[in-house]
């Protein structure tokens, strides 16, 4: 993980925080304050949005750094369920191997919510186990 998804990291947390915060917390965040926080958070949202490995990379960087006990929940719904929605059938094999070496990603992906046949059925079939939103295909010959 480089240190520019630290920071990155840092933001998208700090912008939940805001987001979710006290009503002048919400206020001040409508109003896109404090604007480095502001800055930051848009381009960790284009780190996602631009997809790829990176963009992986990113979210394990989001789980290193959660503040609390609802940040895999949090980074599933949000920044994950993006990604998988978007580049799920190109990034399906990473996503697998992240799910299998890594526990906190593993818990995060329980959070996405996918419907059927939002991917292709191999990268579904690949991302059931580890998205319980998408049924389980039944294999040939199973």
């Amino acid at each position: 993980m480089t240190e520019n998804f630290d920071a990155l990291a840092r933001c998208w947390w700090e912008a939940q925080r805001l987001a979710t915060g006290t009503r002048a917390d919400r206020e001040r965040w409508g109003r896109g304050e404090p604007s480095a926080v502001f800055a930051g958070y848009e381009a960790a949202r284009e780190r996602i949005d631009q997809g790829g490995v990176q963009a992986l990379e990113f979210v394990v960087a989001l789980l290193q750094s959660f503040p609390d006990d609802s940040g895999e929940a949090v980074v599933g719904a949000g920044p994950l369920e993006d990604l998988v929605t978007q580049y799920g059938n190109e990034l399906s094999l990473q996503i697998e191997a992240l799910a299998r070496r890594c526990p906190p990603f593993r818990r995060a992906l329980a959070s996405v919510w996918l419907d059927s046949g939002t991917l292709a059925p191999a990268a579904e079939e690949r991302l059931a186990p580890w998205i319980p939103a998408l049924p389980a295909r039944k294999r040939v010959g199973s």
